[in-house]
């Protein structure tokens, strides 16, 4: 089934998600600094989302035809995963989340941004729109298995 998605606000949407992710990161190697390494992951990873909220935000000032039809994207899939961020900020902030928890947070966070990357490079038709998201879900699968050897790592 196709829907109608308008480029320059999922775009926008998009943009608030990786600036919401930064601020996470950051938040998490601020409360959480006794364990070194991760919080070293943690302020890498916030670079590189901040830097993905750049290049986003880069792809929606270039002119764009409104509305694209896609498959399985929707407008209401990038807002709830706004929506999730910013409640994943707020509790980091209220919340003394322990070093393992706050790791399996952001594995879960990457893991869920990096289906959405690589469904936004193969949806979009312009080879421009397509390198950006390939370029980001490569960066997030990265992300990923950072975490993912941290926490392996501790579980031993």
């Amino acid at each position: 089934m196709n829907h109608k998605i308008d480029m320059r606000k999922f775009l926008n949407t998009c943009v608030a998600i990786e600036k919401s992710i930064a601020s996470i990161y950051r938040q998490f190697a601020a409360t959480i600094p006794e364990d070194e390494e991760l919080q070293a992951i943690w302020i890498k990873l916030a670079k590189e989302e901040d830097q993905h909220a750049m290049d986003i935000s880069f792809a929606a000032r270039l002119p764009h035809e409104g509305v694209y039809q896609v498959k399985n994207l929707t407008q209401s899939r990038v807002d709830q995963l706004l929506t999730i961020t910013k409640d994943v900020l707020n509790k980091a902030k209220l919340t003394n989340l322990s070093a393992q928890a706050a790791a399996n947070i952001t594995l879960k966070l990457e893991q869920e941004f990096l289906d959405v990357h690589i469904a936004a490079s193969v949806e979009f038709e312009t080879a421009s729109m397509q390198k950006m998201f390939q370029s980001i879900s490569k960066n997030e699968e990265e992300h990923c298995r950072e975490i993912k050897a941290y926490c392996d790592k501790i579980k031993q």
